[in-house]
């Protein structure tokens, strides 16, 4: 195989993303796996876990091995721009899952605003997803399947964060219980698709 799976179609062999981009997260996700199962064996915080749990088993790993792959899908090399965007979203979403676990875990209120920069991190990587499946050429099927997963995915983020304001005092004036199975439901199908 070749560097995003480009060179048969006449793309660069330097195509492959940095390996921190994809290193980095997929290592986050590990340790945030295991906090997760401890945590979860400890008892100590069911919230604390369940998180610790999708972003180690899921968020980190896709938002790290998706860099990599979704260019072979697109059968084309990522921009400079589209490279500069996914270290900058990256970053954005470690800051983020750094503050959504810290306020599980600690004090709420002192973490809140960090902790939105995850969802923020999670639309953008969703919308430049979406950009690059809409322009790119053939596999209309696959590309249609991962539109659909992503916007679930922004459906689920965008409640997720709007669950996150309105436990930090935002009246947003809808129901937690349902809205959480909902933001869960959109995740688990778009993390699936």
């Amino acid at each position: 195989t070749t560097a995003f799976g480009c060179r048969s179609m006449g793309g660069s062999p330097h195509a492959l993303a940095p390996v921190p981009l994809v290193a980095v997260p997929v290592a986050l996700g590990l340790g945030c796996e295991l906090a997760g199962w401890l945590t979860l064996a400890f008892g100590a915080n069911l919230l604390l876990s369940v998180h610790l749990l999708a972003i180690g088993l899921l968020v980190f790993p896709i938002l790290g091995m998706g860099w990599q792959l979704l260019p072979v899908v697109a059968t084309q090399a990522p921009s400079r721009l589209a490279r500069d965007a996914s270290t900058a979203i990256t970053a954005l979403a470690i800051l983020g899952a750094a503050g959504l676990l810290s306020g599980m875990a600690g004090p709420f209120y002192a973490a809140a605003p960090i902790a939105l920069a995850l969802p923020v991190a999670l639309a953008a990587r969703s919308v430049l997803t979406l950009f690059t499946v809409a322009s790119a050429p053939g596999r209309l099927g696959v590309r249609a399947w991962i539109a659909a997963a992503e916007l679930m995915l922004l459906g689920g983020v965008t409640l997720g964060g709007a669950l996150y304001l309105q436990r930090a005092g935002v009246p947003l004036g809808f129901d937690p219980v349902p809205s959480i199975a909902i933001h869960a439901g959109l995740m688990a199908l778009g993390w699936g698709g």
